[in-house]
This record gives C-alpha cells, structure tokens and sequence, in this order.
C-alpha cells in the first residue's frame, strides 16, 4: 500500500487528504503537523464514519525529514485547487517501496508524536473553500471545562 505523508494539518492539507482518500488507488495517508490534535476533531465527514486511512500525527517538529519514511511527502503550501489536484495525479502515479510504519522510526529518533485514529473520517468531498470555512469555525469556537 502507498504510504504518504501530508505535511500540515490546515486547510490545505485536510482538503489534499481528502483528495487522495477519494483516489480507488488503496493508499495510507498521514497528515502531519507540528500541533498536538488537528483543529476541531469533531468528524469532518458527512453520514456514517468510513474506514478512512488517515492518520494524524502531531508534535512532529516542521524540519523534521521524512522523505525515507514515505513514498510521497506532499506539502500544502497552496491556495488554489488546481495545485492540490496536481499532487494528487502525482501520488496515483508514484511507486510503493513497502516501508514500515513511519510512527516507529518518528518515536525511534526520539520525535514524542501524538496521534489520532478515525476521527478524521475522509473522503469529505468538501471543496477548499469549505475546509477553510470548517477550520475557521473550529477554531474561533470557545473551549469551557
């Protein structure tokens, strides 16, 4: 199975993974971010959870290497759709090295990651613009104990 890293958990990059989770093209996508939980944890999908492959890691330092870890690293440094659709034609094309779980080397180099599992639950098939709403949301909302 293909193994791709998405560096940044913005807007951007749930939008990217989105994407890719879409593709028939079995893949596992890990959306990495510097922040320990992804904005707004709540499901982003719509209807019944899905058996996503997303994986967030978080408190991944942002010079942290990862290209040995992965068959594709994807940054999110990109504002328009087109962009994004650009990357995703690249992973369907890329070739899988069969590499093991990239959260082990992170932990064996002494990165202390946090991670979330199936809360994600992608594909969305929400545009960019609505993730940027979605996260604009997620964020400005007030957190009471």
């Amino acid at each position: 199975m293909l193994r791709i890293a998405v560096v940044g958990a913005n807007a951007t990059g749930l939008y990217l993974s989105d994407l890719l989770m879409s593709c028939k093209r079995p893949m596992h996508i890990d959306l990495i971010d510097q922040a320990p939980a992804p904005a707004g944890l709540a499901p982003y999908g719509k209807g019944k959870p899905s058996a996503s492959t997303v994986r967030f890691i978080g408190n991944v330092p942002a010079d942290t290497e990862l290209d040995s870890l992965y068959d594709l690293v994807l940054d999110t440094n990109f504002q328009v759709e087109i962009e994004a659709k650009a990357r995703v034609s690249k992973a369907i094309f890329s070739t899988s090295g069969n590499l093991s779980d990239p959260l082990k080397a992170l932990q064996a180099r002494g990165i202390a990651t946090t991670t979330w599992l199936g809360g994600l639950n992608l594909p969305a098939g929400y545009s960019l613009a609505q993730w940027h709403a979605l996260l604009a949301t997620a964020t400005g909302a007030p957190v009471c104990f």
